[in-house]
C-alpha cells in the first residue's frame, strides 16, 4: 500500500473536517427550525416533519375587539391559500411523501395561541380552507390539533369546518366532545352555495334556530319571513354581483364563486348572528363607475377631497361606497326592487330589543347599530371580498 505524502494527508484531514463541520451546520438548522407534528385527516394520525416554524395567529381573534391583528392573520392565510399559482392546483400537495421516510410539511398555524375563535373570523378561514381544498381537490390535514385551545377547537367544530374541507371525525372524539356542549348555544354548521342554491336550506336552518331560541310561536311566525326574505336577498345578490368575469380574471387569488354562511342561537340572551361570507370583488369593487353613482361622488366628494381619483384603487372612501350601498334599491341595475338585502337588514334591526349589522368589505368598515347609530371608517388592512355579521335581539315573549 502507497505510504500517503504529509501534502496529501492534510488535504484529507481539511476535507473530513469541512464535511463535519457541514453537516453540524445542517444538523443545527434542522433542530432550529423544523419540528415533528401529528397531522390529521379525520381519519387517521401520522407524524410528519415541518419544515419551518408555525405561524401563530393572535390570541383574540374578532373583528369586533380585535380587527387589525384580525385581519392581517387572515390575509397571511388567503395569500398562502388562495393565491393563484403557476403550478397547476391539481398537481399541488399538502404533504410530501418520501419513500422509507416521515412525510415533509412547509409549515403550519399554530391554532393553539388562540384563546378566542369568533364565528365570523372562523367562517372566513373555513372559507379559504374550502376554497384550496375545491381547488387541489384534496383535502388539507388539521396540525397538532390535540393541542387547539378550546375555543378554536369548539367554534371551527361547530360551524362545521372539518366537514366542509371534508374531514371525517372518530366517532369517539365526537361523542366525546358534543357531550360537553352548552344546550343553551346552538350553532349551524357553515352552509356554502353557488348562484341561489342552497336558500331554501338556509331557508330551514333560520327557522329552526328561531325556534330553538323561544317557545312562543308566534314570535317565530311574527320574525322568520323578514329574517329569510332579507338574508335570501342578500345571497342573491352575491351570487349576482359578487364575481364578475372582469374581477376573476385580474384578481391574484384564485374564484370559485362560492358563499358561505353560518349562524349562532343564544337561548339565555335570546340573540341570533347569523354571517355571510364571499369572497368576491367587495361592494367597494362592484359599485357601478358611470350613472347615478358617479355623480354623486363627484356631487357630494370631489369638494371635499379635490384629489379624488375615481378608481378602483382608490381605498380611503371604501366605508362611505358601504354607507351608499345600505340604502334601500342602491345596487349596480339600479332597480329600486333590487338591493333590499342589506338595507333590510339594517332595518329590522330597529324593530327588535336590540342589534347590530356589521360589515367590512374591502378596506371599508361600516357598523349601525339599534341606539347607536353608525360608525364607519378605513381600514388599513383589507379584507379579501364582503363579511356580513346580523345580530338581532329578539323578545323571549310575545307583549300581550
Amino acid at each position: 500500500m502507497k505510504k500517503l505524502s504529509k501534502r496529501y494527508r492534510k488535504i484529507l484531514i481539511y476535507r473530513a473536517l469541512k464535511g463535519m463541520h457541514s453537516r453540524q451546520v445542517f444538523r443545527h438548522k434542522r433542530t432550529k427550525s423544523s419540528s415533528y407534528v401529528t397531522l390529521w385527516d379525520g381519519i387517521s394520525e401520522e407524524r410528519a416533519l415541518c419544515q419551518s416554524p408555525p405561524t401563530t395567529p393572535p390570541k383574540n381573534i374578532d373583528f369586533e375587539e380585535n380587527i387589525e391583528e384580525t385581519l392581517s392573520f387572515l390575509k397571511v392565510i388567503r395569500d398562502r391559500l388562495g393565491k393563484k399559482k403557476t403550478t397547476p392546483r391539481h398537481r399541488l400537495t399538502w404533504i410530501k411523501r418520501r419513500k422509507n421516510k416521515k412525510p415533509i410539511i412547509k409549515s403550519y398555524y399554530d391554532f393553539s395561541a388562540i384563546e378566542r375563535l369568533d364565528i365570523a373570523p372562523a367562517l372566513v378561514i373555513a372559507a379559504a380552507y374550502d376554497r384550496a381544498k375545491r381547488l387541489t381537490g384534496s383535502v388539507p390535514p388539521a396540525v397538532n390539533y390535540t393541542q387547539w385551545t378550546k375555543s378554536a377547537f369548539q367554534t371551527l367544530y361547530e360551524i362545521g369546518f372539518f366537514d366542509l374541507i371534508g374531514q371525517k371525525h372518530h366517532d369517539k372524539i365526537t361523542k366525546e366532545y358534543e357531550d360537553k356542549l352548552d344546550s343553551n348555544i346552538r350553532i349551524c354548521r357553515a352552509i356554502s352555495g353557488k348562484n341561489a342554491d342552497n336558500l331554501n336550506l338556509c331557508s330551514d336552518t333560520m327557522s329552526e334556530l328561531l325556534k330553538f331560541l323561544t317557545e312562543d310561536e308566534s314570535i317565530v311566525e311574527e320574525y322568520i319571513p323578514d329574517i329569510n326574505t332579507a338574508v335570501s336577498e342578500a345571497m342573491i345578490n352575491v351570487s349576482r354581483h359578487a364575481y364578475p368575469q372582469e374581477y376573476s380574471v385580474k384578481s391574484i387569488y384564485d374564484t370559485v364563486n362560492q358563499w358561505w354562511i353560518t349562524a349562532r342561537a343564544d337561548k339565555i340572551n335570546h340573540t341570533i348572528n347569523i354571517v355571510i361570507y364571499d369572497q368576491g370583488a367587495s361592494i367597494p369593487g362592484t359599485l357601478p363607475y358611470k350613472g347615478r353613482f358617479q355623480e354623486m361622488v363627484e356631487v357630494y366628494i370631489k369638494p371635499l377631497l379635490p384629489e379624488f381619483k375615481y378608481s378602483d384603487d382608490f381605498r380611503r372612501m371604501d366605508h362611505e361606497y358601504i354607507n351608499y350601498s345600505m340604502k334601500p334599491g342602491r345596487t349596480q341595475t339600479q332597480n329600486p326592487e333590487r338591493g333590499l338585502g342589506l338595507p333590510q337588514m339594517q332595518g329590522l334591526i330597529n324593530l327588535c330589543e336590540d342589534g347590530y349589522i356589521m360589515v367590512i368589505s374591502r378596506a371599508g368598515f361600516y357598523r349601525y347599530g339599534k341606539g347607536t347609530g353608525i360608525t364607519k371608517r378605513a381600514l388599513p388592512i383589507e379584507l379579501e371580498g364582503t363579511l356580513v355579521e346580523w345580530h338581532l335581539s329578539l323578545p323571549s315573549r310575545k307583549a300581550q
